[in-house]
């Protein structure tokens, strides 16, 4: 048995085109709950929305292609309509859903439930009405929207209305009579509807064509030829279909009603099995909650071998796209494995605040109030070993160090000779990265000077020299501290300020010492 989740492999081989691996009801479902409290922005396309979805991206080319027979319409406009999609929003890049770990687990199927209550079916119709309509003017209904059309159609008699008309407009809103074309001389959602009355409520035994229906009621064979002629402008189907769809003739329902019987059969199978996976499901992770992570079934194979009573179960649910590695794992089902161990080790490795950008350093420090300006005698207990002071307007920080060098000139102590770090340019990991070249003015015994290499480790002071303006400008520079002999030679001691970037290094010793734990 495969170990690789399902959710995640393309859907082709679990959800092809007609297939039943997952309900297209519960990936739009999920949709609308990850973006239902607006805090993540809309995309502008159906592409877009599955991109920044990638849990969900396997989905994206099933119902490109079946969203018709899902929906009665396209991806894109069934989407408008449900509000997952902003048309008019700005063109932006992708931008990645959570990470998985932090998701409530997505189970493809959807929760055995019955029909829509009429309520239910009238909020619907209603709701996409004002998204297909937000101006409240209906027009050319059902050339564009001929599902929502055919189940306005279904409503209005159920409800009560005389006419699809008198429905829409007790909604609220307003449904122009068609212009343009041929004119026609009589109402057609009149006629349909006096024809509807007379063979529901009259119980009259319905015909077999249109042609016979005009012949059985005379009185209506004037409007025939209109009906006919502008069916397809008026309701987006001939006459015939939509006398059909109305009830109004019965061209035989023998084959439609044993195909719509297996359907239904198939639909109560699958919720069936569906309740049977979740009561198993929900019976291992029972038996499982006190078992330790660490010794639970860390693949689908050891979980069968530890319930052999659902493999079975756990093989469909697979096939059928309900039951994932994800899925088992977010519900304790099953426990890590050495890859997944590790892998949770490296993501918490490389999220700890040790291995933060500065950006991101910055951002915690500034959400504690840290001070913009550090130096000795301002909160110098932010302040780590070498640092004397950092800004965060200029993005700088004054270094110290001390250094040893043989005293050629000689000087003396508070004489401040000129240093400066010169960095070699392609220099490897364990060459000098520069130097520091050390000099006297004439009126210290002449021009003279010498060069300090600075070795690969010494980051400190190998780190590049700040360029720009900067408070610790007029501190900067290096002055004798001390002058010793040793073996016969004298040395001089330099204490040696320079400006560098603000680093990382110095952000997190302040963190540190503001009371982030940063080990």
């Amino acid at each position: 048995m495969s170990d690789q989740p399902l959710n995640m492999e393309d859907p082709r081989e679990h959800a092809s085109v007609g297939s039943s691996a997952f309900d297209p009801e519960v990936v739009l479902a999920e949709f609308q709950r990850r973006y239902e409290d607006g805090s993540r922005p809309k995309p502008r396309t159906a592409k877009l929305l599955f991109e920044d979805n990638p849990d969900l991206g396997g989905y994206y080319a099933v119902l490109n292609v079946k969203a018709r027979d899902f929906f009665g319409r396209t991806l894109g406009k069934e989407l408008v309509a449900r509000g997952l999609i902003d048309k008019g929003a700005a063109k932006r890049d992708p931008q990645p859903t959570e990470p998985a770990g932090q998701r409530a687990p997505l189970i493809m199927s959807r929760a055995s439930r019955g029909p829509l209550s009429l309520e239910e079916r009238r909020e619907r119709a209603v709701a996409d009405l004002k998204s297909y309509y937000p101006d409240g003017r209906i027009a050319r209904l059902d050339a564009e929207h001929k599902k929502l059309g055919e189940r306005l159609r279904k409503l209005y008699r159920e409800l009560g209305y005389s006419s699809r008309r008198e429905m829409i407009e007790s909604f609220g809103f307003e449904m122009p009579s068609e212009k343009g074309g041929r004119p026609r001389s009589c109402d057609f959602e009149t006629v349909l509807a006096e024809l509807q009355r007379r063979y529901e409520d009259e119980g009259k035994p319905r015909p077999r064509t249109t042609k016979t229906l005009f012949e059985e009621n005379p009185d209506l064979a004037e409007h025939y030829e209109a009906l006919n002629s502008g069916a397809r402008k008026f309701f987006g189907r001939s006459l015939g279909k939509e006398l059909e769809a109305r009830g109004l003739v019965d061209r035989g329902s023998s084959r439609s009603s044993d195909a719509e019987a297996a359907r239904r059969a198939r639909v109560e199978r699958r919720e069936s099995e569906t309740a049977e996976l979740l009561a198993a499901l929900g019976d291992m992770e029972q038996r499982l909650a006190d078992v330790p992570v660490d010794e639970r079934p860390s693949t689908l194979t050891s979980l069968c071998e530890r319930f052999p009573e659902y493999e079975g179960l756990i093989s469909q649910g697979r096939r059928r796209g309900i039951v994932s590695k994800q899925i088992l794992f977010d519900r304790g089902i099953l426990g890590l494995s050495k890859s997944r161990a590790a892998a949770q080790r490296k993501s918490a490795r490389l999220s700890h605040i040790r291995n933060q950008e500065l950006p991101a350093l910055l951002e915690r420090y500034e959400s504690l109030d840290g001070p913009p300006f550090v130096d000795g005698e301002n909160h110098g207990e932010l302040l780590g070993d070498g640092v004397l002071g950092y800004d965060l307007a200029t993005m700088s920080e004054l270094r110290e160090t001390k250094i040893p060098v043989e005293n050629i000139w000689p000087l003396s102590v508070g004489e401040a000779p000129s240093v400066r770090f010169a960095q070699y340019e392609n220099a490897s990991r364990y060459s000098p990265q520069g130097r520091l070249i050390i000099s006297c003015g004439a009126d210290q015994m002449g021009e003279s000077g010498m060069s300090l290499d600075v070795v690969s480790f010494d980051e400190f002071v190998s780190a590049e020299r700040f360029e720009g303006e900067t408070p610790f400008a007029t501190v900067e520079g290096a002055q004798v501290e001390a002058e010793l002999m040793l073996a016969g030679i004298p040395f001089a001691v330099l204490r040696y300020r320079f400006v560098v970037p603000l680093s990382a290094r110095t952000l997190l010793y302040a963190l540190h010492a503001l009371g982030v734990p940063v080990v």
